[in-house]
């Protein structure tokens, strides 16, 4: 959106340059116009080229939600959304609630990648920086909009009025620990949510053997099933008494 209005402003005042090419004081506010709208059209590609990093992000994203896509340039279905990413990443760049924006996998953003658990691409994800939620609704632009409008902002202590009462409270019991304390708790906070993550996948491995091994023991009740007097069971049925006799009197 901003970027059509920086386009069409830029067209515009060129229109009228031509228009008006021998008043020159309506040539320098035009001059002035296409100034102005290259300036707009320069910090749209501006924002477009940050690259998110893991050092850069939180910084980036000031407190906001952020609805992120994880990508590599060389992803095809990548490529298909970049439209669409590009078009809702221009509709919420003066956002005071969200932040959008795409983080390169193979570039400055590959440890970023790796810290969110990025196994395949595209994949976007949303919610607080340290804390993301995989999105799983549609990609068209109208899905993404209608998704990043829904997004209501987050509480922090900038932004206490987005707070209910309860995390108010929160908020005033934390902040009178010190920086090491709140420190501790998120580490032994994240250690147990690592912890967790193990023994789910340990967990979800076991599953998996037991299937495939569950899976290995059904093809083999089926072979054996399958035998030889099946086969001919089934060329029997298939078959009539004429074809069998000709076929005998031939040989």
């Amino acid at each position: 959106m901003i970027k059509t209005i920086c386009i069409y402003v830029y067209k515009a005042s060129h229109i009228s340059i031509r228009r008006n090419e021998f008043k020159m004081k309506s040539s320098i506010a035009n001059i002035m116009l296409i100034v102005a709208a290259a300036l707009c059209l320069s910090a749209v590609h501006a924002t477009e080229d940050v690259k998110i990093t893991e050092d850069n992000i939180a910084e980036l994203a000031g407190g906001r939600s952020v609805f992120l896509k994880f990508f590599a340039p060389w992803c095809g279905h990548c490529k298909r959304m970049a439209p669409a990413w590009s078009e809702l990443m221009e509709k919420h760049a003066d956002s005071k609630a969200l932040f959008v924006a795409k983080v390169d996998c193979t570039a400055e953003g590959k440890s970023l990648c790796t810290k969110v658990g990025v196994r395949g691409f595209p994949t976007i994800m949303h919610g607080r920086v340290g804390d993301l939620e995989k999105y799983t609704g549609g990609r068209s632009i109208e899905s993404l909009t209608e998704f990043a409008e829904s997004i209501t902002p987050l509480c922090t202590l900038s932004n206490r009025r987005a707070c209910n009462e309860e995390e108010n409270v929160l908020l005033d019991e934390l902040l009178k620990l010190d920086a090491s304390s709140v420190q501790k708790e998120i580490d032994d906070a994240n250690e147990r949510i690592k912890t967790a993550e193990t023994a789910h996948g340990i967990q979800l491995k076991q599953i998996q053997d037991l299937l495939e091994k569950e899976r290995k023991a059904y093809l083999d009740r089926v072979n054996e099933i399958k035998d030889v007097r099946y086969k001919m069971l089934l060329a029997v049925s298939t078959g009539s008494p004429t074809d069998s006799k000709t076929q005998s009197e031939d040989l």
